[in-house]
């Protein structure tokens, strides 16, 4: 996105889709190299790789990943023109595409599921990927009725925009590891522990999203153009502004974690073979994970700071995350089981959060004002999180096994402490408050 944004700076709309249509015939041929590539090894990486699994299951394995590879360079083309879409102020557009593609993807696993079996999943992937492709693109089609030109002999140059990525794509590819090191790490664990880690991490992820993901969605094309333009101090106020939403946004839900994790699982997944000891295991993970869900929620916004402002840094941070993660997995794996692998993620993503942002200092991307700014949040966040816990923890007592009732309490309770804080500590809040107010009584007169 910083490149797409500079182009279109320099050379207009027709430069940034010169840059993006050059950049999808590369990806495409960088695709097809990649796919033959694996055909060739793909049996020996994968035994490599997962040498746990059969021989069955191994190849299984293959056959679905020759099949997904397509599907790889169709979301990259549809990232392409989201980017584009988004940098035009317009996230709407991709946000319903997205919603239509889950939907439609879901319908096909639910008609197909039972006569073609896994292949629905590569089926109902397909669909999705297509959905969002063809909304996107019809979007973008209407929009530009009025760009004029040639896309011949035109100056974009793509070897700029392929050195700037490369330190995402070496990012990426470390961070990837990750995974497969926790795989390693759990086979030795006992039965139910990797499933145990997967739910945890599935419920950790979708609260981070639930934070992070809009604001920095929106975030993103602001802090492109402005590190393009080299507003350094636009750039920093507007990162600071979003970490502040961020650490706002947290504080119900590690309030909630802190105190009712067991409770809700126990609503949201204890039945049939998910039985008691299980809901205990998870919400322990789960609690073992929070550094995940508040390093990960701030992560989403530096991480798009370092790669607009210091995208040099990018490999350097995946690589010191997952050396982290990978060095307390073999300390604390031995001792804590299912629970050291959460730990673990815990430490590497609060690392790398650290470790940003002081490169981004040192290399004088990021003003003292934003440290400050930042830690002022992050002591408002510390201070919003101990009331609403205790908050939870009252409601909770009050409502001791009501199962659904409590839950919903202790929600409407944390929502309205939340509210009742957010006022007095947040200038933003105030100004929509009163302006609010204001259009409800001139509508009135």
């Amino acid at each position: 996105m910083p490149k797409y944004v500079e182009e279109v700076q320099a050379n207009g709309e027709l430069g940034g889709t010169r840059l993006s249509m050059r950049l999808s015939f590369f990806t495409a041929a960088l695709t097809l190299v990649i796919l033959v590539l694996y055909t060739i090894a793909g049996p020996r990486l994968n035994s490599a790789l997962f040498g746990q699994i059969s021989s069955e299951g191994l190849s299984l394995v293959f056959q679905l990943s020759v099949l997904l590879f397509p599907l790889v360079f169709l979301q990259l083309l549809g990232g392409f023109l989201t980017t584009m879409l988004q940098t035009k102020g317009d996230f709407f557009t991709p946000m319903s595409a997205t919603i239509i593609g889950v939907i439609g993807s879901t319908a096909f696993i639910g008609l197909f599921g039972h006569s073609i079996g896994i292949a629905s999943l590569i089926g109902g992937q397909a669909l999705n990927v297509f959905i969002v492709l063809v909304v996107v693109s019809i979007r973008l089609a209407m929009g530009n009725r009025t760009t004029k030109g040639t896309f011949k002999n035109g100056k974009t140059r793509l070897s700029p925009l392929l050195g700037a990525s490369i330190p995402l794509a070496i990012g990426s590819v470390i961070g990837k590891t990750q995974p497969i090191i926790e795989r390693r790490m759990s086979s030795g664990l006992p039965a139910g522990a990797v499933s145990t880690v997967a739910t945890a991490g599935q419920i950790v992820a979708i609260l981070s999203t639930l934070v992070s993901s809009g604001v920095g969605t929106v975030v993103f094309p602001r802090l492109a153009r402005e590190s393009a333009s080299g507003n350094l101090e636009a750039m920093n106020a507007t990162a600071s502004r979003a970490l502040t939403y961020v650490f706002f946004l947290l504080s119900p839900l590690v309030a909630i974690l802190a105190t009712s994790t067991n409770e809700f699982v126990k609503l949201v997944f204890e039945r049939g073979a998910f039985d008691s000891r299980a809901t205990e295991q998870v919400s322990e993970t789960v609690m073992c994970m929070v550094g995940v869900l508040v390093f990960g929620s701030l992560g989403t916004i530096i991480a798009k700071l370092v790669y607009v402002a210091k995208p040099v840094l990018t490999g350097s941070v995946a690589l010191l995350e997952t050396v982290v993660f990978a060095l307390c997995c073999v300390v604390l794996v031995p001792e804590l089981g299912a629970n050291g692998i959460a730990l673990s993620y815990s430490l590497g993503a609060a690392t790398s959060i650290m470790f940003s942002i002081v490169g981004l200092f040192l290399s004088e991307k990021i003003s003292r004002s934003f440290l400050k700014s930042t830690l002022r949040s992050a002591v408002m966040f510390v201070f919003m999180t101990a009331i609403l816990s205790a908050v939870a923890e009252t409601t909770k007592d009050l409502l001791g096994g009501q199962g659904f009732l409590q839950a919903v309490g202790i929600m409407i309770s944390v929502g309205v402490g939340f509210l009742l804080l957010l006022y007095p500590l947040s200038e933003e809040a105030r100004s929509f408050t009163k302006s609010a107010i204001g259009k409800i009584m001139t509508s009135l007169k």
